[in-house]
C-alpha cells in the first residue's frame, strides 16, 4: 500500500481505524487467502446480533405481530443480503473507476473492522441484558454509535480504495440506503 514498510498487525490496524489513523488500513495482509479468512472475523458479529434480537424485538412495536425466531431469521438474512448487495455495488464502482485491484483488500479490511463494532456495541448489550438500562434509554447512544460506525467505514473505503472523501461518503450513503431499505423491508414483512 505504501512505499515504507508497515508492520502487518490486523488488531493494531483495527485500533488505528477506530481512531482514524491513516496507517490503520495498511496493517492488514493482502490477497485472496487473507480476504477469505477475514470473513471469519466478520462472522463474530452474528452472536452479537443473536443476543441483541430479543431487545430489538421487545422495543419495536411493529415487530410484535411475528415470532422472535422469525424476526431473528429475517435479520440474519438481511445481514447476508445487505453484505452481498453492498459488495456488488462496491465491485461495480471499482470496475467503473479501474480500482478492481483494491477490491479484495477492501473486503479484508472491512471484515476486520467489524471487530470495532463488536467492541463498541457490546457494552450496550450488557446494559440491556442485565436490565441496567432500557432500549429506549440507550437508543440515542445506539444512534451515535451507528453514526460512528458509518464514519469509520467511510474511512476504510477512502483509504483502501484510494478515493477522495466525496466519493467515499457517496458510497457509504449508498450502502446506508441499502441497509435502511432492508430494515424497512423487514418491518413491512413483520407487520
Amino acid at each position: 500500500m505504501n512505499d515504507q514498510k508497515i508492520n502487518k498487525n490486523p488488531l493494531l490496524g483495527c485500533f488505528e481505524i477506530a481512531t482514524f489513523m491513516r496507517e490503520g488500513p495498511q496493517r492488514f495482509f493482502e490477497g485472496k487467502k487473507a480476504m477469505w479468512r477475514s470473513f471469519l472475523i466478520a462472522a463474530l458479529n452474528i452472536p452479537l446480533l443473536l443476543i441483541s434480537m430479543p431487545y430489538v424485538y421487545a422495543a419495536k412495536e411493529n415487530l410484535q405481530t411475528s415470532t422472535l425466531s422469525l424476526i431473528t431469521l429475517l435479520f440474519l438474512i438481511k445481514v447476508i443480503v445487505v453484505m452481498i448487495v453492498g459488495l456488488v455495488l462496491i465491485y461495480y464502482f471499482c470496475h467503473l473507476t479501474r480500482r478492481k485491484d483494491n477490491f479484495v483488500y477492501y473486503i479484508t479490511v472491512a471484515n476486520w473492522s467489524a471487530l470495532i463494532g463488536i467492541v463498541i456495541f457490546t457494552p450496550i448489550i450488557i446494559l440491556l441484558h442485565f436490565g441496567i438500562k432500557s432500549y429506549e434509554d440507550l437508543y440515542p447512544a445506539i444512534i451515535l454509535l451507528g453514526i460512528y460506525s458509518y464514519a469509520y467505514s467511510t474511512f476504510v473505503l477512502k483509504h483502501t480504495l484510494k478515493l477522495p472523501w466525496e466519493l467515499a461518503v457517496f458510497l457509504m450513503v449508498c450502502l446506508m440506503a441499502i441497509n435502511e431499505t432492508a430494515f424497512d423491508f423487514i418491518y413491512a414483512l413483520a407487520s
